[in-house]
């Protein structure tokens, strides 16, 4: 369905609509002329099923309360909750924009045509939910109460008014109280112990500069059952819980504390382990920490506890398909004295209420993440809400402690950054980055997107600056590994907008320039494709074995990640692009009577395709987010067409080989969209936006997508494909997501 015709089925829809509500008065038949407004609503594109599911409950449920009113609330509260907000927030203008954008599309004929209409509506609406008293309803009542649908929190204050689904209230309340009691449950500390931390966390950080912001976070956590260090890319997050990990497995005792590891997807979680294992291993950390135990021996035990695994949240806490409550929960804690949690950005609210129902007592809760990136694809934006704490400074107590552990004064720690503070009552916020040097463009453009101005001239520096190698031809010329680049580590390649045929063009080559990464023409070089070839697509445990041409490290050298998955310059539309093109490269390499030509035929599952788990899989030990290859894990399977999907191993076990028959939830993934790739990295990126601003393009989306880039040396290369215009706009669109868990978190 091209748009205007889309435009033309959605207004015959609004005019339904709209003469059906028009027929809705206080008569004795209001009631049927509801249901005749549900009934018709089934065959309205812009009502969801959920808005109409909770409408008809609520008119079987409260027939005497149920109105016109709770039925466009339920629209709006269904339009909200797509938006990833948690709750609808009793503001006309702010509604109205919402209304705009997911019911009118935006379409400037569609607003002159219905804009004033919904207005009305939305007055009549909003008068009736703030000026009678709902809170002695049934229906909707206020947040003591416990059996009504909807919650109204703050309705004494019009201008904070808020209405929810019990279920959303409920979460953010369980957050809040979770947090707020480990926090007020901070032990007193005596200056014997205060004395020996200060002397320990010294000497973890000894040989360290620009390493203030970290003894930081590790006081403070030390203090607190509960703590958030916060921190971009190279910030030292990992080290930082690293550290601080053998802070307290030398003060367990005789002890020894049982710890666990989690992060929201499967790629993320093994990040995570890749990152502690590295420092496990190294010989420095083990240099600095070894006086804080009584020999190499003791040293050498309470490393191991460290884990080598770790588990997606939904794992650790036992989510399982068609089962109501997760094996742990408020009545069966997790078994654990420590728990570490990564990429909590990446964590919805609901999810993020159960882990902490799974969490007992006792145990101290450590979490890592980056306020600045995308928030869950769900509803809420939970750590961006935790933050709140670095709104207001620390007590003069804490402060002093904090003080006095580690050796700063307070102003030291109350260093602004903007309208924040770098530490609260339970987050750290860590400022100085060691991935990326002062000069390095990738870290200042990072930079600059998170402080773009809301005037876009202002933005306009980042091309006027060198931070940019601006060039329409570079991806024309494909191999970028080439003297011409030269060390811009950045390349924007512009895009016209509407331009079909030179997007299309343009597609072509981002395709060709992803092929020629991983088939590189320098012959000294391996890449994926190269590696297949010369293995002839049977890939053995030697190879993985390999830290130079290990495939899955081949694998991550470049990756194309997408603002959007439809459209010329969308995921699905590269995804097919790339199959086309390394399908060509193959035929080129092979005889035609060769069997290997022949495994080409298949169009689903070919040798070299990678394939991107889109869900959960428990009975084979995928995630959502995982990644893999397919190839042949011998001859024989080769002869006889067996394909393998090969995927990273996991849990300290083997590479893992899975028949394609029975992989059921995934999709190709040479291209992916940031959102999916968050919690990855790659050492080389082109990111690719949609050459017309839509909802998705925001400032997040932009910083997320850059910071997947981690380059090794200087010929690796950040691709911007995007509209210039496009790219200044989203940067200044910040997302933000109606809720009331850092109002909660502030009383």
């Amino acid at each position: 369905m091209d748009k205007q015709t889309k435009i033309d089925k959605l207004n015959e829809q609004l005019t339904i609509f709209f003469n059906t509500i028009n027929q809705i008065d206080a008569t004795d038949s209001q009631a049927d002329k509801l249901d005749t407004l549900l009934r018709e609503s089934t065959d309205l594109s812009f009502v969801s099923p959920l808005a109409i599911g909770m409408s008809n409950f609520c008119k079987r449920q409260f027939p005497k309360e149920f109105s016109l009113e709770f039925y466009i609330l339920f629209l709006l509260m269904s339009l909200k909750l797509d938006n990833g907000d948690i709750c609808i927030r009793l503001k006309k203008d702010s509604l109205l924009e919402l209304v705009k954008e997911k019911i009118l599309l935006g379409d400037s004929n569609l607003e002159t045509l219905w804009e004033a209409q919904f207005e009305s509506l939305l007055e009549e609406c909003l008068t009736f939910l703030l000026n009678k008293d709902v809170k002695k309803s049934q229906l909707i009542n206020c947040q003591a109460c416990n059996d009504s649908p909807l919650v109204a929190f703050d309705f004494d204050n019009k201008a904070e008014a808020r209405v929810y689904l019990r279920r959303f209230y409920q979460y953010e309340e369980n957050v809040s109280a979770f947090i707020k009691g480990r926090v007020s449950s901070v032990a007193e500390i005596d200056n014997e112990t205060i004395e020996k931390y200060k002397a320990q966390i010294a000497m973890l950080f000894k040989d360290e500069t620009n390493s203030d912001g970290q003894k930081k976070a590790v006081a403070l956590a030390t203090l607190s059952p509960f703590t958030v260090i916060c921190g971009g890319p190279g910030t030292g997050k990992t080290t930082t819980v690293l550290k601080l990990l053998l802070l307290l497995l030398a003060n367990s005792g005789m002890s020894d504390p049982r710890i666990l590891l989690a992060a929201p997807t499967g790629k993320a979680a093994g990040r995570m382990i890749e990152s502690i294992q590295s420092g496990k291993g190294n010989e420095s950390l083990k240099a600095t920490a070894l006086p804080l135990f009584k020999n190499e021996d003791l040293y050498n035990q309470k490393l191991k506890l460290i884990p080598d695994t770790a588990s997606t949240v939904h794992s650790l806490i036992g989510i399982y398909p068609h089962q109501e409550v997760p094996k742990y929960n408020p009545d069966h804690h997790l078994p654990c004295d420590i728990l570490v949690v990564d990429e909590i950005s990446m964590i919805s609210l609901s999810l993020f209420s159960k882990l902490l129902d799974a969490i007992g007592p006792n145990t101290k809760v450590i979490m890592l993440g980056d306020k600045d990136q995308l928030s869950s694809v769900e509803p809420g934006s939970v750590l961006s809400d935790i933050c709140c704490d670095l709104n207001t400074p620390i007590e003069d107590n804490l402060s002093k402690i904090l003080e006095s552990m580690t050796g700063f004064s307070k102003e030291q720690f109350l260093e602004q950054f903007g309208q924040s503070y770098t530490v609260g009552k339970y987050v750290s916020l860590l400022t100085f980055t060691h991935r990326f040097s002062d000069d390095s463009k990738l870290g200042n453009l990072a930079k600059l997107v998170n402080q773009a101005h809301a005037d876009q001239d202002l933005n306009r520096e980042i091309f006027e600056s060198d931070l940019l190698y601006e060039n329409k031809e570079v991806l024309t010329n494909h191999n970028l590994i080439n003297p011409r680049v030269g060390s811009d580590e950045i390349i924007f390649n512009p895009v016209e907008q509407g331009d079909k045929k030179a997007i299309s063009k343009l597609s072509d080559l981002i395709a060709k320039t992803m092929v020629d990464y991983y088939n590189p023409r320098d012959k000294a070089k391996t890449g994926f494709i190269k590696l297949l070839v010369d293995k002839k697509f049977v890939i053995s445990n030697e190879d993985f074995a390999s830290k130079a041409n290990n495939p899955f490290k081949l694998l991550d050298e470049f990756r194309i990640l997408c603002s959007n998955k439809d459209g010329d310059l969308g995921v699905n539309a590269l995804n097919e692009a790339v199959s086309k093109k390394l399908k060509a490269i193959y035929k080129q390499k092979f005889d035609k009577n060769s069997t290997e030509y022949k495994l080409l035929a298949d169009d689903v599952f070919f040798p070299g395709q990678v394939v991107l788990v889109t869900k959960n899989d428990r009975n084979l030990n995928l995630d959502n987010g995982e990644i893999g290859f397919v190839a042949y894990s011998s001859e024989e399977d080769k002869e006889n067409s067996k394909a393998r999907i090969f995927f990273p191993p996991k849990d300290g076990n083997k590479v893992r080989e899975i028949s394609p028959e029975r992989l059921s939830n995934y999709t190709q993934g040479f291209a992916m969209t940031i959102h999916k790739s968050q919690g990855s990295e790659y050492q080389n990126i082109c990111m690719v936006l949609s050459d017309k601003l839509n909802p998705v393009l925001t400032k997040e989306l932009v910083y997320t997508g850059l910071t997947r880039a981690k380059p090794r040396d200087t010929n690796d290369k950040v691709i911007i494909v995007s509209n210039k215009e496009v790219f200044l706009q989203a940067i200044v669109k910040k997302v933000e997501r109606e809720s009331g868990l850092a109002l909660m978190l502030a009383k």
